[in-house]
């Protein structure tokens, strides 16, 4: 639990950086641009790719400067799964910044509550199946990832309707 907890911590970090100010942009000129689809994907690749790069660089590193996250970065799969986290949470800033800017905290708060609803229920029907803390770490992975999907649905159906 400690691991995962760690890593989530510095993966919650590095999305920050990653970021790169981007979210603040974004709540001030989104409301005033003409072109906000194309300015929301432009902060989405920018944060999205620098935060991939920024937990790839610390699956690769770490396990080296610490004997303690060797385990949790054994395998490609892992520093893949772990570097994917990275740029998914920052998506998901991106996605939240956005829709304060473009006052649709509804559509904020619905993806906050299907991030934590599906985090609380796999946390519970995985309930400790793997030491080194993966699983636990997988656990928000695939939280962000359907959190996501849900936001994705939500912009879809208010495009479909205004067309």
């Amino acid at each position: 639990v400690g691991l995962a907890s760690a890593t989530t911590s510095v993966m919650m970090l590095l999305a920050t950086i990653g970021l790169l100010g981007l979210e603040t942009l974004l709540i001030s000129e989104l409301p005033k641009s003409k072109r906000k689809g194309e300015l929301l994907f432009l902060g989405l690749l920018v944060a999205g790719g620098v935060s991939l790069v920024l937990g790839l660089g610390f699956a690769l590193i770490a396990p080296r400067v610490s004997g303690e996250l060797a385990p949790f970065f054994q395998g490609s799969p892992s520093v893949f799964y772990y570097s994917l986290g990275v740029g998914l949470c920052a998506l998901t800033f991106i996605f939240d910044a956005a829709m304060i800017g473009l006052l649709r905290g509804d559509w904020h708060f619905w993806r906050n509550l299907v991030f934590s609803v599906v985090k609380l229920l796999l946390l519970f029907i995985v309930n400790r199946a793997d030491e080194s803390g993966l699983t636990l770490y997988n656990t928000w992975l695939i939280s962000l990832l359907l959190s996501l999907a849900t936001a994705v649905l939500f912009v879809g159906a208010a495009q479909k309707r205004m067309v």
